[in-house]
């Protein structure tokens, strides 16, 4: 059951003179906005508010779908969603805010403000943890080792705090990596309240949401209050319907962001037209942090620094639960979006870069095409060094396929073909290059000619991927692996054992995984992204297991040495 899409517009001359052109006069971008929001459309679904402002002035609202599906309320303008990580640029603006208070300073060691996290040598500073570049582990996903990931257990910034205390490891050495962890903003909170002696929601409200009128904005400091309002997330399950799938924590800064369009939008205008924070402010917001040795990165102050059409977009999307969004501005125009939705079916990645495409008559933008390579064939400029490869960093596989211009690494990734034996990822960032078994730079023949592959993403940084070949254990051979695995760092205990012909991990009684074998040694966990590479003494015994998603790299379970050949 559908019905018409509700939307307000104004249609001035100052909108009128900067998004309408002959070519797309502005009822025709309304057209295209409406058409990328079909799907939630209606009074059976969950569904967005969608916000465009021109200079200050907002000109398109779209409003899709339903708040309350258990109580059929529609959605409106100032429906309240949660924003999921389009959170951390606020989080980021707090800690900006009081450094130029003089409170405290970006280059700060973070443990002069949290002496409860390790000292790892490398001193991580309060920049790094803004720009995704400290190396701390997800928070996320050490909890879900333990087989209570988030949402199956009501966590608080003491239980995040706790877990990162406990870690002697890092990912990487700080400044020296960009990789995204929520770990990061979680730390920018905590930081926030013992810098300013204040909780974070009060800083905030004081500093930032009142200032800018953002009047329905706050923290989800506390999962049990009562949001007035407030839209119920909601995610299909596979049979297509709708299920409740909230966000029942107390951990924020990272995502937590309960907010309206018209605030979220509020927000947006300051920094091209800052009232709070002035000029200094917004420049350092949006100043993208490079790394150690001096190489650029694309991540700001909780924003990401891209470009639509060829011109500079600064944005960001989110999710957390059921809940999705995306803020973004093309800031050369002035001109902003905001997407808020309550149904996880949605991508808002790849919906938001089509939302201010539309609204700037600039032509749609294809993030997730697939390469443009021409045919898989055995017998293309890749053939050599198709297979199965295992990346150094993580221990994670990558496949590549050999096509008439180039390869691909696992299908999404696309690398064209170059006259000296390389290949160029689409995007023009990364060199992929063959090593060849002899040490000697050529174009290789055949794949025994290529133990691995190596990734130049800039002058002074690469990834190895070795080869490796697919593994097809017996169960004889599974049993080698079972028993128990601890790992006081994520406080989780895993029972490793085969059932029937697989092997099966037990991360709480009645939690169960099976495990599918890659290489040797090695197998993925269909569903959570995990790798797992088991160790071996010099005697060949297994005596622990590595475990690796992107966002937390090899934390080690070490293995209980009792008898093993635990079989059910």
């Amino acid at each position: 059951m559908s019905r018409t899409h509700r939307c307000t517009a104004v249609p001035i001359l100052l909108a009128l003179l900067t998004l309408a052109t002959p070519a797309r006069p502005l009822h025709a971008q309304r057209a295209r906005l409406h058409a990328l929001f079909r799907a939630v459309d209606s009074v059976t679904t969950p569904g967005c508010v969608v916000g465009i402002d021109s200079a200050g002035t907002r000109w398109f609202t779209g409003i899709y779908g339903q708040q309350d599906l258990e109580r059929s309320l529609p959605i409106d303008t100032n429906t309240v969603f949660e924003a999921g990580s389009v959170s951390k640029q606020l989080t980021a603006a707090a800690v900006v805010l009081l450094s130029l208070e003089g409170r405290l300073s970006i280059d700060d060691n973070i443990r002069k403000w949290v002496p409860e996290l390790p000292d790892y040598g490398d001193p991580i500073t309060i920049r790094h943890l803004l720009a995704h570049q400290s190396g701390l582990r997800d928070y996320g996903n050490l909890f879900e080792l333990s087989g209570w990931p988030r949402g199956t257990r009501a966590y608080s910034m003491a239980d995040a705090l706790t877990l990162l205390s406990q870690q002697r490891a890092l990912n990487f050495r700080p400044g020296r990596e960009y990789s995204y962890s929520n770990s990061n903003y979680v730390v920018a909170a905590i930081i926030i309240e013992r810098v300013s002696g204040l909780s974070f929601q009060q800083y905030s409200e004081r500093a930032i949401f009142a200032p800018l009128g953002m009047r329905h904005t706050r923290w989800r400091t506390d999962y049990t209050a009562v949001i007035a309002h407030r839209a119920i997330a909601f995610t299909p399950t596979d049979s297509g319907f709708w299920h409740l799938d909230m966000p029942f924590e107390n951990v924020v800064g990272h995502g937590g962001l309960l907010t309206t369009v018209p605030d979220l939008l509020r927000w947006l205008r300051n920094l091209d037209a800052p009232t709070v924070g002035g000029a200094r402010f917004a420049q350092v917001m949006q100043q993208a942090v490079p790394l150690r040795t001096g190489r650029a990165t694309a991540y700001a102050m909780g924003l990401e620094i891209n470009t639509l059409g060829g011109e500079p977009m600064i944005s960001h999307a989110g999710a957390t639960a059921g809940y999705r969004a995306w803020a973004g501005r093309l800031p050369e125009r002035a001109l902003s979006a905001a997407v808020l939705c309550n149904a996880g079916s949605l991508n808002t990645e790849a919906l938001g870069p089509q939302v201010i495409s539309a609204a700037a008559s600039l032509p749609a933008p294809d993030y997730f095409a697939e390469p443009q390579l021409g045919a898989a064939v055995p017998d293309g400029p890749g053939a050599a060094l198709a297979g199965l490869y295992r990346s150094e960093r993580t221990n994670q596989t990558v496949r590549v396929r050999a096509y008439e211009r180039g390869l691909t690494l696992n299908s999404w990734t696309g690398y064209t073909a170059e006259n000296d034996g390389s290949f160029r990822s689409d995007d023009g960032v990364r060199v992929l290059r063959a090593v060849v078994a002899d040490g000697l730079r050529r174009i290789p023949s055949s794949a025994s000619d290529i133990p691995r592959l190596r990734i130049r993403i800039a002058a002074d940084d690469s990834i190895d991927y070795v080869r490796v070949e697919s593994w097809s254990p017996v169960v004889s051979t599974l049993r080698a692996f079972t028993g128990t695995y601890r790992s006081s760092e994520a406080g989780a205990e895993w029972h490793v054992l085969v059932v029937d012909d697989s092997l099966v991990i037990e991360r709480r009684p009645g939690q169960r995984d099976v495990a599918q074998p890659i290489y040797r040694d090695a197998f993925s966990v269909p569903g959570t992204g995990w790798t797992l590479r088991f160790r071996r003494d010099t005697r060949g015994r297994v005596t622990a297991v590595d475990v690796g998603i992107t966002r937390m790299r090899r934390l080690t379970m070490r293995r209980d040495p009792s008898p093993q050949g635990m079989t059910r």
